[in-house]
């Protein structure tokens, strides 16, 4: 138990090992509770539709419609493009 004795000097104050262990379980305990909160919140920003969802339009979910749309929204920005890179090379 000689190494628990053993102390720190740092600005004037003596840490000993104890203190530093206690120190560190606090914040692993801190770092396990924020990691928790973050994982729950990322779930449930990522969380799946259900069947019953209220946001259907005729059968078909709302975020279908709009994965719809946003890939039609990037071919025609990819025509566009394309149709520019033509001109400019002619």
């Amino acid at each position: 138990m000689l190494f628990l004795k053993k102390k720190v000097m740092r600005k004037n104050k003596e840490i000993t090992l104890e203190e530093i262990r206690l120190r560190k379980a606090q914040i692993r305990k801190k770092l396990n509770e924020q990691k928790g909160s973050m994982m729950l919140k990322t779930q449930a920003l990522f969380v799946q539709p259900t069947e019953e969802s209220p946001r259907k339009i005729f059968g078909v979910t709302t975020s279908s419609i709009d994965k719809s749309l946003a890939i039609f929204r990037g071919v025609m920005i990819g025509v566009s493009i394309i149709r520019k890179v033509r001109k400019f090379l002619r």
